[in-house]
């Protein structure tokens, strides 16, 4: 039967295509008569049936095709003649079919889907009038670094990576369609390094391909913008992508799990630095160079080259925890102590560091002044 489209506005994406006139010489598939209903003078009136779909990423108005990234949720509904009062539909992806007069329907994996829908007159009309659309649904693979559920939404090649049940992130609710980057080297897209767990549990950093970004703006929704190291041995040392928020800590924030014990695999840097109560985390560094944006690497008292976060950076550790303390680098402080030094002091005015002592009652509570005359746990 030939289907003729129309096009409906007020929908967020949506159209109806179909438009399959009624009539025959026999029941459908739903049962029914012969198509016909009293019309007087002129005749029958032929029932009409058009179907409609909502919730589509795009549709092609030339070629009738509702389409979006898996998985597809989308609304369908049926349009035409008044006496239609039943309806079936099929979905072509194998699933039963549903009487439902509006159903909405999820289409998981990627692939081109049929749609029928059959309805049946009531009193005093009688008959059916089928609408079938090929190709009526179009699901496509979803690009790298959009959310995912399975490897088979990604298309060939990628991989749901942290899908649930992973043993990533608790802020991984869903998966991430991503390629390794072994060359450091991804197209349209930025290779990081991300800590990930395998299928025995362990937790490893592997460079993937993920969306690249500048801002939270540019990621897909439920994303946001997060800077990681590279997984490439050239270029910047660090590069943004987009996460799932609180799927990596940034530096400056507190880095042990719930077991109370230090986790550099929650930190963007892979580094949980042993400072504070909590641990922070941080970075290696031998220059600012190697520090992600709002650090600087500063020199501390017991030796070590550690990336510190400035106090603005949120989540801002110093405001929570008695051991740490923002400070001014490269400047004595009231006892005449230096906590630490940076390459350029003016570039912040603070940065969160371990405070400075020279007694146990400035540790307080919970730290004790170590060795190095800062502050550290009991």
């Amino acid at each position: 039967m030939r289907c003729i489209g129309l096009l409906l506005i007020g929908a967020a994406v949506g159209a109806v295509t179909g438009g399959c006139p009624g009539g025959g010489s026999g029941p459908g598939p739903l049962g029914g008569g012969d198509g016909n209903s009293d019309g007087g003078a002129d005749g029958p009136v032929p029932l009409r049936l058009e179907m409609a779909v909502n919730g589509c990423a795009r549709y092609d108005l030339d070629g009738g095709v509702c389409s979006g990234p898996a998985p597809l949720t989308v609304a369908f509904a049926p349009v035409g003649s008044p006496d239609l009062k039943r309806f079936k539909w099929t979905f072509g992806d194998g699933t039963p079919p549903v009487d439902e007069r509006a159903p909405v329907h999820d289409y998981t994996l990627p692939g081109s889907y049929d749609v029928r829908v059959v309805g049946v007159a009531g009193e005093p009309q009688s008959g059916n009038v089928d609408c079938f659309r090929a190709g009526k649904i179009r699901v496509d693979p979803v690009p790298i670094g959009g959310l995912c559920d399975l490897d088979a939404q990604c298309g060939t090649g990628p991989s749901c990576t942290c899908s649930p049940g992973s043993g990533c992130a608790a802020a991984f609710l869903r998966g991430l369609c991503t390629v390794p980057c072994p060359d450091g080297q991804c197209v349209g897209a930025s290779c990081v390094t991300l800590a990930v767990a395998d299928t025995s549990g362990d937790v490893a950093r592997r460079a993937f391909c993920l969306a690249t970004c500048t801002v939270d703006r540019d990621c897909a929704t439920g994303l946001v913008c997060s800077t990681l190291p590279s997984g490439s041995s050239s270029g910047p040392r660090w590069r943004r992508a987009c996460l799932p928020r609180g799927a990596v800590i940034a530096p400056g924030g507190s880095c042990v799990n719930a077991d109370g014990a230090a986790d550099g695999a929650r930190c963007a840097t892979g580094t949980c630095a042993p400072m504070g109560t909590l641990g922070l985390c941080s970075a290696d560094c031998a220059t600012d160079g190697d520090c992600p944006d709002d650090t600087a690497c500063a020199h501390l008292t017991d030796g070590r080259y550690l990336c510190l976060p400035t106090c603005g950076v949120p989540p801002n550790a110093c405001a929570l925890d008695p051991l740490l303390l923002c400070q001014v680098p490269n400047q004595a402080d009231y006892q005449g102590q230096v906590g630490f030094t940076v390459e350029d002091p003016a570039s912040a005015l603070n940065y969160c560091a371990p405070r400075a002592c020279t007694r146990d009652d400035e540790c307080s509570p919970g730290g004790r002044c170590g060795p190095d005359a800062v502050c550290i746990l009991r």
